[in-house]
């Protein structure tokens, strides 16, 4: 009778382990999980983050290359020059006039 009883107290014992070592590793892995700042979660939303400005900063560097060679060009031709002048900034040359024949414009 006293080894059936140590027996049981015994598989008691190794079920209370099992138990207690199952909740702390499911607590750990939540805590790996969702820990704020330094989880699993986090570390996606960074990366997503870093992804992201990854792609803005290629995007950023072609346009700067583009605007380099915008620069270049107005500084070394000036027929370009000329035209982005006119075209957007409306200027003219010395003694010149505009006419507007806009319909638009017509008093009635």
């Amino acid at each position: 009778m006293a080894i059936r009883k140590r027996n049981e107290d015994e598989l008691r014992d190794k079920k209370m382990m099992w138990l207690l070592g199952s909740l702390i590793a499911i607590i750990f892995l939540l805590w790996i999980l969702f820990a704020p700042g330094r989880g699993f979660i986090h570390y996606l939303k960074l990366n997503s983050e870093i992804q992201s400005l990854s792609e803005e900063n290629s995007q950023l560097k072609t346009k700067n290359k583009e605007l380099a060679e915008n620069i270049k060009k107005l500084q070394l031709d000036n027929v370009y020059l000329e035209k982005v002048a006119r075209e957007k900034h409306g200027l003219l040359k010395k003694d010149e006039m505009v006419f507007d024949f806009d319909r638009s414009s017509k008093k009635k």
